[in-house]
Protein backbone atom coordinates (compact mmCIF):
# COMPACT_ATOMS: atom_id res chain seq x y z
CA UNK A 1 0.00 0.00 0.00
CA UNK A 2 1.25 3.47 -0.83
CA UNK A 3 2.05 6.00 1.88
CA UNK A 4 2.44 9.76 2.08
CA UNK A 5 3.24 12.24 4.83
CA UNK A 6 0.56 14.60 6.18
CA UNK A 7 2.27 17.56 4.54
CA UNK A 8 2.15 15.98 1.07
CA UNK A 9 0.06 17.71 -1.56
CA UNK A 10 -3.20 16.16 -2.65
CA UNK A 11 -1.71 15.88 -6.16
CA UNK A 12 1.22 13.82 -4.84
CA UNK A 13 -1.16 11.68 -2.79
CA UNK A 14 -3.36 11.02 -5.82
CA UNK A 15 -0.29 9.90 -7.78
CA UNK A 16 0.56 7.55 -4.89
CA UNK A 17 -2.99 6.14 -4.89
CA UNK A 18 -2.77 5.46 -8.61
CA UNK A 19 0.66 3.84 -8.26
CA UNK A 20 -0.49 1.65 -5.37
CA UNK A 21 -3.53 0.24 -7.10
CA UNK A 22 -5.69 -0.01 -3.95
CA UNK A 23 -7.71 3.21 -4.33
CA UNK A 24 -6.35 4.45 -1.02
CA UNK A 25 -3.20 5.99 0.39
CA UNK A 26 -2.10 5.71 4.02
CA UNK A 27 -0.89 8.85 5.77
CA UNK A 28 2.04 8.10 8.06
CA UNK A 29 4.54 10.05 10.13
CA UNK A 30 8.33 9.72 9.85
CA UNK A 31 8.20 6.51 11.95
CA UNK A 32 5.54 4.98 9.63
CA UNK A 33 2.90 5.28 12.35
CA UNK A 34 -0.54 5.58 10.77
CA UNK A 35 -2.20 8.97 11.07
CA UNK A 36 -5.06 8.38 8.66
CA UNK A 37 -6.12 7.38 5.15
CA UNK A 38 -7.36 9.13 2.03
CA UNK A 39 -9.35 7.59 -0.80
CA UNK A 40 -8.91 8.62 -4.42
CA UNK A 41 -12.38 10.21 -4.58
CA UNK A 42 -11.60 12.55 -1.67
CA UNK A 43 -8.33 13.59 -3.29
CA UNK A 44 -9.97 14.20 -6.66
CA UNK A 45 -12.67 16.41 -5.15
CA UNK A 46 -10.17 18.33 -3.00
CA UNK A 47 -8.15 19.73 -5.90
CA UNK A 48 -4.37 19.76 -6.22
CA UNK A 49 -3.40 22.63 -3.92
CA UNK A 50 -4.38 21.26 -0.49
CA UNK A 51 -2.35 19.30 2.00
CA UNK A 52 -3.24 15.69 2.75
CA UNK A 53 -3.78 16.38 6.46
CA UNK A 54 -6.77 18.57 5.50
CA UNK A 55 -8.57 15.76 3.68
CA UNK A 56 -7.44 12.57 5.42
CA UNK A 57 -9.77 10.41 7.46
CA UNK A 58 -8.39 9.69 10.91
CA UNK A 59 -8.91 6.47 12.86
CA UNK A 60 -8.79 3.79 10.17
CA UNK A 61 -9.51 0.20 11.12
CA UNK A 62 -6.30 -1.64 11.99
CA UNK A 63 -5.39 -5.14 13.10
CA UNK A 64 -2.28 -6.83 14.46
CA UNK A 65 -0.54 -9.61 12.53
CA UNK A 66 -1.22 -12.12 15.31
CA UNK A 67 -5.02 -11.71 15.21
CA UNK A 68 -6.98 -14.70 13.97
CA UNK A 69 -8.48 -14.64 10.50
CA UNK A 70 -11.94 -15.21 11.97
CA UNK A 71 -11.57 -12.22 14.30
CA UNK A 72 -10.37 -10.01 11.45
CA UNK A 73 -13.24 -11.05 9.19
CA UNK A 74 -15.74 -10.36 11.98
CA UNK A 75 -14.23 -6.94 12.60
CA UNK A 76 -14.34 -6.11 8.89
CA UNK A 77 -17.99 -7.16 8.66
CA UNK A 78 -18.93 -5.20 11.78
CA UNK A 79 -17.28 -2.04 10.48
CA UNK A 80 -18.40 -2.66 6.88
CA UNK A 81 -14.90 -2.29 5.43
CA UNK A 82 -13.31 -4.14 2.52
CA UNK A 83 -9.74 -3.93 3.76
CA UNK A 84 -7.83 -3.30 6.97
CA UNK A 85 -4.39 -1.98 7.76
CA UNK A 86 -2.01 -4.30 9.58
CA UNK A 87 0.15 -2.61 12.20
CA UNK A 88 2.68 -3.36 14.88
CA UNK A 89 1.63 -2.59 18.49
CA UNK A 90 3.42 0.77 18.07
CA UNK A 91 1.02 1.71 15.26
CA UNK A 92 3.69 1.26 12.58
CA UNK A 93 2.25 0.21 9.23
CA UNK A 94 3.05 -3.31 8.05
CA UNK A 95 0.62 -3.59 5.14
CA UNK A 96 -2.93 -3.76 3.81
CA UNK A 97 -5.13 -6.84 4.12
CA UNK A 98 -7.94 -6.93 1.54
CA UNK A 99 -11.18 -8.86 2.07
Amino acid sequence: VSTVSPDSSTADALAAVEAGGHGIVVVVNESRVILGTVRAAALESAGNDQLVDHVMRVGPTTVRPDESVAAVRERMATRDVTSVLVTRPTGELIGLLPA
